[in-house]
């Protein structure tokens, strides 16, 4: 059954590309892509963009070993400027949590397959150079994230993303709980770095826990066709 894309991308062999602009291309990531990641993130990790924490080097080889058709290069301008990591697990009543409510961060194991459940792809790194702007990483975790959904049948795309802004927003105006603030971020009234690119991307936050003075919010897009 051929499945409708997500607008403005097209699927071509193994490469999600983006028409409009023409400058923003997804392909499956390789193992020189992430040699040339490893470097770009090294010398420039203070300006790096993470929007989910990028798994260490074994993890990274189990991912590519075990689901590569689930890992992604970012190109801007054919230069490798990013990557997304993902991985299937199965869809349970923790992992889909209720608006505002604090859980212990989920688990998933690679070894949960399909037949277990419905599949969710929960995404387990995503990395972007500074040189980024939020509209091309948006198009990346949209069309990236939304598109494997589709092409796989799968039920949503899940994430764990740590806000940037909880303690710059309350240091300026005062102690705000993180509750308050996620729903000042899901009004719109305050932007977030990482968060808002989410939700510019149709995602929903399904829940949140407090890590020290950080937030983790669960981010969530279900394929509506289910």
């Amino acid at each position: 059954m051929e499945l409708a894309m997500v607008d403005d991308t097209r699927w071509v062999g193994a490469k999600i590309e983006w028409q409009r602009r023409g400058r923003v291309r997804l392909r499956r990531l390789s193992s020189a892509d992430l040699g040339l990641l490893s470097q770009a993130r090294g010398a420039t990790m203070g300006r790096a963009q993470i929007f989910e924490a990028w798994p260490k080097p074994a993890s990274v080889d189990a991912l590519m070993r075990e689901y590569p058709e689930l890992q992604l290069a970012v190109e801007v301008d054919q230069r490798v400027v990013g990557g997304l990591l993902c991985q299937p697990v199965r869809s349970a009543s923790a992992e889909v949590l209720h608006p505002w409510s604090r859980r212990e961060p989920l688990v998933a194991r690679a070894e949960e397959k399909r037949s277990s459940g419905e599949e969710v792809l929960r995404g387990t790194g995503a990395v972007l150079l500074a040189s980024v702007s939020a509209r091309e990483a948006q198009m990346a975790l949209r069309v990236g994230r939304q598109l494997l959904v589709q092409q796989r049948g799968a039920e949503s795309t899940i994430s764990v993303v740590r806000s940037v802004g909880w303690r710059d927003w309350s240091e300026a105006r005062g102690p705000v709980s993180a509750e308050a603030y996620l729903q000042q971020v899901h009004a719109r009234a305050v932007e977030d770095a990482r968060l808002s690119v989410f939700l510019d991307a149709g995602y929903v936050m399904r829940g949140y826990w407090q890590v020290g003075d950080a937030i983790d919010v669960m981010m969530c897009w279900t394929y509506r066709a289910h």
